[in-house]
């Protein structure tokens, strides 16, 4: 049994560079869920932590996450012998981001932690245990585009892309 997906990734196009994409709304609901859980657990294991302090812990995480992703990635796409200029490597809008590089760029937080005196511990137990909530809505947005695919299967769950600008080859069975 196979499932067909006849949809490209994007959902609307506003002008050839700027679009809606089935990925990044999967993307922004899952950090959008992630951001909701933490910040009600936050306030009731770590009352102490201020409105201005979890403002700037998010602009931290943010910076450091967003950094981390694009460099991992362009150290990976270097070290495949593609050759990036500073315009590509600086063009977030077009994709290119390492989970991995997220998770230890947003390792920034810690010395922040610290100087604020905010248990380290405390705060990556609460903050933690939701991150896969946020991968997996993501990992169903590179499911629906294409954009991580498996190789061709003849398996129960297969899928099969249908649609020319899927990000998959289409018409053959991939798990």
């Amino acid at each position: 049994m196979s499932f067909n997906l006849n949809f490209g990734p994007v959902l609307y196009r506003f002008t050839p560079e700027l679009a809606i994409s089935l990925y990044g709304i999967c993307l922004a609901v899952g950090i959008g869920l992630f951001n909701y859980f933490v910040e009600i657990n936050l306030k009731k294991n770590i009352p102490e932590i201020t409105n201005q302090q979890l403002s700037k812990i998010y602009m931290l995480a943010m910076l450091g996450s967003i950094s981390g992703a694009r460099l991992l990635w362009a150290i990976n796409e270097i070290s495949q012998g593609n050759i990036l200029d500073f315009y590509e490597f600086i063009a977030v809008w077009q994709g290119g981001f390492s989970i991995l590089g997220a998770l230890l760029g947003s390792l920034i937080l810690i010395p922040y932690l610290n100087f604020t005196k905010i248990p380290a511990k405390k705060f990556l137990a609460t903050v933690l245990i939701y991150l896969p909530l946020a991968q997996a809505i993501g990992r169903i947005g590179c499911l629906l585009v294409g954009c991580c695919h498996g190789a061709t299967s003849n398996g129960f769950f297969s899928v099969v892309y249908t649609h020319d600008d899927s990000l998959a080859p289409c018409f053959m069975a991939l798990h």
